[in-house]
């Protein structure tokens, strides 16, 4: 795997597969010089060694909050790649009017998902100033864990959703961690 600079912002990260490595998967993610809540801001439980390998091999669904149709969007590019590994992506965001993406229908707020289909995981890809309404979305959807993308830059919105007993990921990207942990979800 390796990373090629595509703004101060953005990095895309190209990974080669196939038998002879031909064939290159790219992903768009925010870079970030700081993704260890624990070092950077003191957190107890965020980011706690283990917790994102956990997450990723017991959630069989995953809740994309902010999830875009646009395929140059970090958002579509991750879920397309965790959809690719096994995981069933639920596409979240109020623009998409319940339209089917991808085989899934789009809801407009994580409580409208029918709790017969309620996510094992949320991962939040949206500006910095939604995310307290994310965490409360997700405490009343009954959501057990919560993964912030990079880059959100609200940590009060990752300890109000700690505090209320979520799991919380915060600063780290699900596709990275994916393949730095190489899990599979578990079969359903």
């Amino acid at each position: 795997m390796r990373w090629r600079k595509r703004s101060l912002r953005t990095a895309v990260v190209v990974q080669t597969v196939g038998a002879r490595g031909g064939m290159n998967l790219r992903l768009s993610c925010r870079a970030s010089a700081k993704q260890d809540c624990n070092i950077v801001i003191g957190c107890e439980n965020m980011n706690e060694p283990g917790l994102a390998e956990s997450l990723l091999r017991s959630a069989h669904s995953i809740a994309v909050v902010g999830y875009s149709d646009k395929p140059d969007r970090p958002s579509h590019s991750v879920s397309a790649y965790l959809r690719r590994q096994g995981y069933r992506i639920i596409p979240v965001n109020p623009q998409l009017r319940g339209r089917v993406v991808e085989g899934e229908r789009a809801y407009d707020h994580l409580v409208d998902i029918p709790a017969a289909e309620r996510p094992d995981l949320v991962d939040v890809f949206r500006r910095g100033d939604a995310l307290d309404d994310v965490v409360t979305d997700a405490v009343a959807a009954g959501a057990t864990a919560i993964w912030f993308q990079l880059g959100l830059g609200n940590i009060d919105a990752a300890r109000q959703a700690e505090e209320q007993g979520l799991a919380v990921i915060w600063d780290r990207c699900t596709a990275i961690e994916h393949r730095q942990v190489g899990t599979a979800p578990p079969a359903p």
